[in-house]
This record gives C-alpha cells, sequence and structure tokens, in this order.
C-alpha cells in the first residue's frame, strides 16, 4: 500500500503556500502553473503575513519584523502595541493584536484589543464579557471585509462572533451571532 499524496496549507496569510507528502519536507507556491519551494519552514511556526520573499511576522513581547527569506535579513519594525499580546497579521493594512486567548495574559487583568488599518493603530472598546473573560479557549479574526472584522470567540461565554465595524469613528467590539 502507497499512501496517497496529500497536501495542506501553511499557516501564512498572504501569498498561498503549501506542504505536500509527496514532494518533500518544504514549503511550495504555485507560480505561473509551476511549483516552486519557499524557503520558510523555520518561520511557519510563528506564521505571519508572506508577500513574495518578505515575512512579515510578530513576536511575542519583542515586536513586528520584516523576513527577507532569500538573504534572511530581518527588519525591526515597530514594538508591540500591548502587553502579553499576540497578534494576526490578515492583509498588509490589516494587524489585530490582543490579549484575548494569549496565553501569557494575566488573569486578573482586563483584556484589549488594538487594529491597524495600515496607517495608525486604533484601541477597540470591549464589551464587559470580553474583557473580563477568564477561561478563552479561541478568540481569532475570521473574516476581513471593507466595513468591519468578524472573530470567532470560544470560552467560558459560550459560542459566538464578534464584529468589529471599521467605519465607526470609535471601534467597538460587538457580539454578532451565537452558534448553537
Amino acid at each position: 500500500d502507497t499512501p496517497m499524496d496529500e497536501a495542506w496549507p501553511a499557516s501564512f496569510k498572504g501569498d498561498p503556500v503549501f506542504y505536500h507528502t509527496g514532494l518533500g519536507p518544504k514549503l511550495y507556491g504555485i507560480r505561473d502553473g509551476e511549483i516552486y519551494e519557499v524557503d520558510a519552514v523555520q518561520y511557519e511556526p510563528t506564521g505571519g503575513y508572506l508577500s513574495g520573499n518578505i515575512i512579515r511576522q510578530f513576536r511575542p513581547g519583542d515586536g513586528y519584523y520584516d523576513i527577507n527569506i532569500e538573504t534572511g535579513e530581518e527588519i525591526f519594525l515597530a514594538a508591540p502595541q500591548l502587553e502579553n499580546s499576540k497578534a494576526t497579521i490578515m492583509l498588509p493594512n490589516c494587524i489585530v493584536e490582543t490579549t484575548l486567548g494569549s496565553t501569557a495574559h494575566p488573569a486578573d487583568t482586563p483584556h484589549s484589543l488594538a487594529i491597524f488599518d495600515g496607517e495608525l493603530w486604533r484601541m477597540v472598546t470591549l464589551p464587559e464579557e470580553l474583557q473580563h473573560s477568564k477561561s478563552i479557549r479561541t478568540f481569532v479574526l475570521r473574516a476581513v471585509a471593507s466595513d468591519r472584522l468578524l472573530f470567532y470567540y470560544y470560552g467560558e461565554n459560550g459560542e459566538c462572533f464578534y464584529q468589529v465595524r471599521l467605519d465607526a469613528e470609535s471601534l467597538t467590539a460587538e457580539k454578532f451571532g451565537i452558534v448553537e
């Protein structure tokens, strides 16, 4: 019995890259109908946003970096906006940094959420149930639209979605729907 070849996506946002059992233990992409190697396996566990040969990556407690995967050169871009946070770089102009779901965040400290819109960081007002949530299993950005961000939450308050309307003067996370 020969196992079937399997492919699965890497954790990077941006350029679609994947692993494939039949090709070997590297990352691969497809350009102009051709498969090519992407030398970024060592950066994949911490994710980031991949565009061409540059990965924009967040390092908890350290900050944001652009990494050239061809040369290994790293350029420091900015310090974290929040203490004990994690970040998702969905697009070059959409970075979400939050303490929600961060294992480094102290349990007795209110949570925070900040969004970078490509020009500036904006703080998001969180509802009480998110500010003081103590048992968050998951809080992840699921969708980016032209006027809002959609987050999936799973924790002591159940399973639901929150939205942040980007067209508002001040940003607020509000419950958007409940998963039953």
